[in-house]
């Protein structure tokens, strides 16, 4: 794999913050945690009134029978 600097550069800084904590995961957790509260403004929430699978509905005359139709169709070419 090729060596690249920028994550070289980020798994240096991982390591040095891991290091801080003696590599305690909990420690290490919290201290993210209070990273992250103390950047609150910088994080990005998705709404809450909406599914990532939300998806808007299509209207159609087709029967499953005419999909499924036309998937064996695609299939046979």
């Amino acid at each position: 794999m090729k060596a690249d600097p920028v994550i070289d550069a980020i798994r240096e800084v991982r390591h040095h913050i891991s290091e801080s904590v003696n590599h305690d995961a909990q420690k290490l957790v919290a201290y993210y945690q209070k990273l992250q509260e103390r950047h609150s403004d910088r994080i990005t929430k998705p709404p809450t009134d909406t599914s990532p699978l939300d998806v808007p509905s299509i209207t159609t005359m087709a029967t499953t029978s005419d999909i499924l139709d036309a998937i064996k169709e695609s299939r046979e070419r």
